[in-house]
């Protein structure tokens, strides 16, 4: 501080803090935190990183993958029942943007409704058999 500014306030420089009756003395740390910086822009970091996040299209199948995926969907209560491993590939929404991601799964159906058209998977997964884009068994 120059030396003009600190002549300004040398009138109050030495004097001990006042002191309020009824009214115990903040300590050190809770008055400092008066005056740590004002965060206004809390999750603003956040909301730009999802902001860039990527998300896919979802994939339109052509005709022949089409009728590959459900001739293998029609052998869903023979895969259920012996209990096949499957390759499975799926589309996934993003809850927070438009479009989502294609998931791999490798492993077994525990469960489908045809009526409703979903399978569950062993993870307990449930996926619908619009969002699938390919399915393959692997019999023993």
């Amino acid at each position: 501080m120059s030396e003009k500014k600190l002549e300004q306030y040398q009138d109050i420089l030495e004097r001990e803090r006042p002191v309020i009756p009824g009214h115990p003395p903040m300590s050190r740390e809770s008055r400092a935190a008066q005056f740590s910086p004002f965060a206004a822009l809390t999750g603003y970091e956040e909301l730009i990183e999802e902001g860039a996040r990527l998300t896919d299209s979802k994939i339109i199948l052509g005709e022949e993958a089409l009728e590959e995926l459900n001739r293998v969907l029609k052998e869903l209560p023979e895969i259920v029942a012996r209990k096949e491993p499957v390759e499975l590939v799926y589309f996934e929404k993003d809850a927070w943007k438009a479009g989502g991601a294609y998931r791999r799964y490798s492993g077994r159906i525990i469960k489908y409704d045809a009526i409703e058209e979903w399978i569950k998977l062993e993870d307990g997964t449930r996926v619908a058999f619009a969002e699938i884009t390919e399915l393959s068994r692997h019999e023993p």
